[in-house]
This record gives C-alpha cells, structure tokens and sequence, in this order.
C-alpha cells in the first residue's frame, strides 16, 4: 500500500473483512477438499464472466487477489470491466457470492456501493 496513492480505507470495514475472508476460505477449503477426496470426483467446473462496477484500480487488484485466494476460484482473465473466473462447481451461487465480496471491497475502500440486484 505504500506505493499506491494514498486511499481512504473504512479501517472498521478492514477490521470486519478479515473473519469473513477467514470464514469463506474455511468453507471454500472444506469444498474443494470433499471434492478431491470424493471416489466420483464430483466437479463440474466452468468459465463464468463477472461484471466489476469497482470504479478505482487499486480496489479492483484487491478484488481478484481475494477471488483467486477463495478455495475453487481463479480470476483468469480481465477484459476491460469484465472478469473471467475459473470455478469447480458451476451449480454453486458463486456470482451472488462475487457481488458480496465486490460489495465488501468497496466499503473497505469508500467507494459508493452498487446495489446487488445489478450484479
């Protein structure tokens, strides 16, 4: 963060994230691992496209780290205001979980929240 221009972090917000971000890895981490230890090997893995509404850069780096460290995730690919994420399980409500997370980035970094339903 030193060499970024100085931003306004909602120190409270930071503070907040950090056991959620705990919690989510937990959980995708349990995900995977009964995935891979699973006789059947039940994945069912896709390419899904995410739309960022994040408006400042420093904000939006933030976002992709915290995707690609969630268990079953990976941002592979940003085209222009786009996303492109590698998931294990196409059947899981992982955009609402993406737009949570997004909304969770901009309060960090005050920036004016978009509601959820335009996710």
């Amino acid at each position: 963060m030193r060499l970024q221009p100085v931003q306004s972090v909602n120190w409270i917000a930071l503070l907040r994230f950090i056991p959620f971000f705990v919690w989510q890895s937990l959980v995708g981490g349990f995900g995977v691992a009964t995935r891979a230890m699973h006789p059947a090997l039940p994945l069912t893995p896709d390419l899904v496209e995410y739309p960022v509404t994040l408006p400042n850069e420093f904000a939006r780096v933030v976002f992709i780290y915290m995707i690609s460290l969630i268990p079953g995730s990976l941002c592979v690919a940003m085209h222009r205001d786009t996303l492109s994420i590698h998931i294990l399980d196409s059947h899981s409500n992982f955009l609402a979980e993406l737009g949570i997370l997004e909304q969770k980035i901009s309060t960090i970094f005050c920036i004016p929240q978009q509601p959820l339903s335009a996710v």
